[in-house]
């Protein structure tokens, strides 16, 4: 990225106060048809270019992103911006981050109500799988049990929460449409109790890696950060391996400069972990980052491939290929476990050895 670029000279994909101030929060994906799903790009003074053109949040499923560059490219129009204009949009939308008192984060931890690690606990041992969900802040909603995924910075500030649905045997909750359903702790404060600290008009939302204020924890001082796509997959990651700190971007294409920029500014080493379906896109992405800002310390982990099945299916990512695992062996130590694994694929041994991929019950 360059050190001149200015986005408010820019066309972007509009954030949430701008859909709120728009309008927009329910619009439909011109791809999929979902609803609250679509992000179309502004220009610099807030006009929408037009709502075919933007970013549909399913990037697995749906994938649909149309830039302004290739709508205008295919014979569309975008409208010109007022330099007057820009600067009245721009104090129309606030550049203070949204905060959420730690203490609502603390009020809901109830690992023992929650449907996602009620299942996990059938998988994996309790107490490893309670360290690790005390350890990412795992929160509960009351009654229903839904999962929140609390976005803690590196400065231990929470920036807000991602509450998902999951049904009892682990995989997410969806509706008769086939739909699964996430909310924002900081859009329900205000739709619902008018929290001034999630004013949109007041503070913007900007979000971050999911188990980043690991960072912040001494203890955890120069080690491996390993970084996936799904909040689920890092909750499983530190339990099987919690030698490492593990952190999702919580969707494909939120792996980007900005979001990794306070592992890197410490200078820890990088393993990626992309979904089956979206390593071709990790890799290109891992190019541009590389390529932006010269960080070399990064790398895109074989653990996947190595052990993924065809049973594991297309669209599968570490996470189950973990439970797969601890299934397959739940009864079974790990030494032995180990000596099977290697006895399978003779290079596990090397790949330990290389990536210290060694499962520990201590942190």
């Amino acid at each position: 990225m360059s050190e001149n670029y200015d986005p408010a000279r820019a066309p972007h994909l509009a954030k949430w106060g701008e859909r709120v101030r728009l309008g927009i929060l329910n619009e439909p994906c011109p791809g999929c048809g979902k609803p609250k799903c679509f992000k179309p790009y502004l220009t610099p003074d807030g006009q929408i270019i037009d709502m075919k053109v933007g970013r549909c949040d399913h990037e697995s499923s749906c994938g649909y992103h149309v830039t302004p560059s290739e709508w205008k490219k295919n014979g569309g129009t975008i409208p010109e911006w007022d330099e007057e204009k820009v600067k009245e949009w721009a104090r129309k939308n606030p550049t203070e981050r949204m905060e959420i008192p730690f203490s609502m984060v603390t009020a809901r931890n109830d690992a023992q109500n929650n449907v996602l690690l009620r299942y996990l606990f059938t998988v994996f041992p309790k107490d490893a799988l309670i360290a690790s969900a005390t350890r990412l802040f795992i929160g509960t909603t009351q009654p229903k049990g839904d999962t929140i995924f609390w976005l803690i910075d590196e400065r231990g500030k929470v920036r807000s929460g991602k509450v998902m649905r999951y049904n009892p045997d682990g995989h997410r909750w969806k509706d008769e449409d086939g739909k699964g359903r996430i909310n924002w702790i900081h859009s329900m404060l205000w739709k619902h109790n008018r929290y001034a600290k999630c004013d949109p008009d007041r503070y913007q939302f900007e979000g971050c890696l999911f188990g980043l204020h690991q960072l912040g924890i001494p203890k955890y001082e120069g080690r491996e950060v390993h970084i996936v796509e799904s909040e689920k997959t890092a909750l499983v990651g530190t339990t099987v391996f919690p030698q490492f700190l593990w952190m999702a971007t919580g969707g494909l294409a939120n792996l980007n400069v900005m979001r990794l920029k306070p592992v890197m500014d410490q200078g820890r080493t990088i393993q990626l972990h992309p979904d089956k379906d979206g390593a071709t896109k990790w890799a290109a992405q891992l190019n541009t980052i590389q390529e932006s800002c010269g960080y070399e310390n990064i790398y895109i982990s074989p653990v996947m491939e190595e052990y993924w099945t065809e049973a594991d299916g297309s669209h599968a990512d570490l996470c189950d290929v973990l439970i797969r695992l601890a299934l397959e062996h739940k009864r079974t130590p790990v030494s032995e476990v180990l000596a099977s694994m290697k006895a399978q694929n003779p290079t596990l041994e090397t790949l330990i050895q290389t990536f210290n991929l060694i499962p520990t019950d201590n942190e």
